[in-house]
């Protein structure tokens, strides 16, 4: 029996699926504490309805990549595209962790970021899920903006994307 993946099977239009990353641990900045356990948690609360029935197919990328390995640059790009591509049900993209907004943009910081060269630009996030068949679209970040700090100083970043309108919430 052939098990269903909805981030490989385009044909699946009815299902919803979310990346869902939370990064403690970085090469150039100080650790954090709780980005893990809070992608577990949205992990939890999406995954099934509150009658147990599927809700979002999920893939947790909790401090490393599905193979073990730090989640780099190309390895979150990968993951993003795989998120987006060939695919017309509902995304959510969750992602706790370090990031920063500079004169170019906002960043999320991969464990092998460092200061001018953070991760993943939010705006070739945005690209992907502009160009993106999917339905709606929910992009949401946890960000710890202080590279050399351990406690939770952050803004919750949330946008959504149904049918490409935007709303953009800094909290």
């Amino acid at each position: 029996m052939t098990h269903f993946n909805p981030f490989t099977d385009p044909e699946n239009f009815n299902m919803r699926r979310a990346l869902i990353i939370g990064i403690d641990n970085y090469n150039n900045f100080s650790p954090l504490n709780g980005c893990i356990d809070d992608a577990k948690a949205v992990r939890d609360l999406l995954q099934n309805h509150a009658d147990g029935a599927p809700n979002y197919e999920c893939k947790l990328l909790a401090g490393e990549m599905e193979d073990g390995t730090p989640i780099t640059r190309p390895k979150l790009r990968e993951a993003c595209r795989e998120l987006f591509q060939n695919y017309r049900g509902d995304v959510i993209l969750y992602f706790s962790g370090h990031g920063t907004l500079t004169d170019e943009g906002g960043y999320i910081a991969t464990s092998d970021g460092e200061k001018d060269d953070y991760g993943i630009s939010m705006q070739e996030i945005m690209q992907m899920a502009y160009s993106s068949t999917a339905g709606d679209i929910l992009i949401t970040t946890a960000l710890f903006k202080d590279f050399h700090s351990r406690y939770k100083k952050h803004d919750l970043y949330v946008m959504c994307e149904p049918k490409f309108s935007e709303i953009l919430a800094n909290i």
